[in-house]
């Protein structure tokens, strides 16, 4: 495993072993999310898996990291998202066009709530990918 940090002493601190610091442009606040990802897999020439834990999803346990990982090795799938079941359906979001609604997804469906397909939305907490 390995942690990308700026910070060598908290990373110590919990126990993590850092190869490599993380260069302090890509610690800043305005710093886009996907940079401090692409800079160890640039430095990095042989792993399996990158395991994005966004820091802004602090409520995730060991057993959801567990979980996308064991799902991700059962699946053989190259890449694994956190979803949630998405509280309002996708059929039943509007926008409104001059002042008028209309159905955001152009669909004839028409359902009572039992019979409307499961819609997710990715939570943002972990993305796990292959390098290929």
């Amino acid at each position: 495993m390995v942690v990308t940090t700026e910070d060598n002493e908290i990373a110590k601190s919990y126990g993590a072993d850092v190869s490599f610091m993380r260069p302090p442009e890509l610690a800043e606040d305005s710093t886009p999310g996907i940079s401090p990802v692409l800079h160890p897999i640039e430095q990095l020439l042989d792993f399996n898996y990158v395991l994005l834990l966004q820091p802004t999803s602090p409520l995730r346990t060991s057993d959801d990291i567990d979980g996308i990982v064991d799902y991700a090795f059962s699946k053989n799938a190259d890449s694994v998202v956190s979803v949630f079941h998405s509280p309002v359906h996708p059929y039943w979001v509007y926008k409104s066009n001059n002042s008028k609604l209309t159905p955001f997804i152009d669909n004839n469906f028409v359902a009572c709530r039992q019979e409307l397909p499961d819609a997710f939305s990715l939570n943002a907490a972990m993305y796990l990918q292959t390098p290929n």
